[in-house]
């Protein structure tokens, strides 16, 4: 599973990443995988790319858009398949999403255990890449998604191509 992995996706991307196993050697999917922020951002500017690397596509056509649609339950807005979604109206359901600028309603996030995060805004033609560290619930996912909008909220939109 580790070589698949690496070669289908990290290696091609240079982002050689360190997997945890559960004891039967079977990957967790959800988390444990051990990178630098810099890779970290490649994995993010891979989505933001639309699953395409150096002109090669390494991610399924149509996976990306994906990722970042909301599932069919009606009560939910801020969950795609695997990556956090920002609503285009209000603060999202069930929960808060960690961006709260419906401006940046493209924005979507991986959320690590205790803080870590990728957020990638296509509109500002960004990947932005977190590592830090909290304690606490809910109180810390709200200050770290205000100073996370605030942060992004920053930069300019996208510059139009030449």
């Amino acid at each position: 599973m580790r070589q698949w992995i690496n070669a289908s996706l990290f290696d091609r991307i240079g982002a050689p990443g360190l997997f945890e196993y559960d004891p039967q050697g079977v990957f967790y999917g959800s988390s444990l995988l051990w990178a630098t922020a810099r890779d970290y951002a490649k994995f993010g500017y891979l989505y933001l790319r639309d699953g395409v690397w150096d002109g090669q596509r390494i991610l399924p056509e149509g996976w990306v858009d994906f990722g970042r649609t909301p599932g069919p339950a009606a009560n939910t807005d801020t969950y795609g398949a695997g990556w956090w979604l920002t609503p285009a109206h209000g603060p999202g359901r069930p929960a808060r999403s960690l961006i709260t600028d419906n401006d940046m309603a493209d924005a979507f996030s991986a959320q690590g255990y205790e803080g870590q995060i990728i957020v990638v805004v296509p509109s500002k033609d960004l990947v932005m890449v977190r590592l830090g560290l909290f304690t606490g619930g809910g109180e810390a996912w709200d200050a770290l998604g205000d100073w996370s909008t605030r942060l992004i909220g920053a930069f300019g939109a996208r510059p139009a191509p030449p």
